[in-house]
């Protein structure tokens, strides 16, 4: 089990494996995306993952794989609108 703390180790999560969020992940002003195909299991223990979402494209992860586990997530999202 890996523990991330931070979006710099979030971003760096390999595709497979067990994740043990151990803080608040912040990816509000950030525009990457996790590519490939993700096949992990992560706990985020109650801890937040806050994201800006700019349109229908806006996405954490690029894909999804069947085998995958998101589990205990605080998700915060801000919808950003530009006029």
């Amino acid at each position: 089990i890996r523990t991330i703390r931070t979006k710099e180790e979030f971003y760096n999560m390999s595709s497979t494996g067990n994740f043990l969020i151990d803080n608040d992940i912040d990816l509000r002003y950030s525009n990457r995306t996790i590519s490939g195909e993700f096949n992990g299991n992560i706990d985020f223990q109650g801890h937040k993952l806050l994201l800006n979402v700019r349109n229908s494209a806006s996405r954490v992860f690029s894909k999804l794989g069947k085998g995958c586990v998101i589990k205990n997530m605080d998700m915060h999202i801000i919808f950003i609108q530009y006029f």
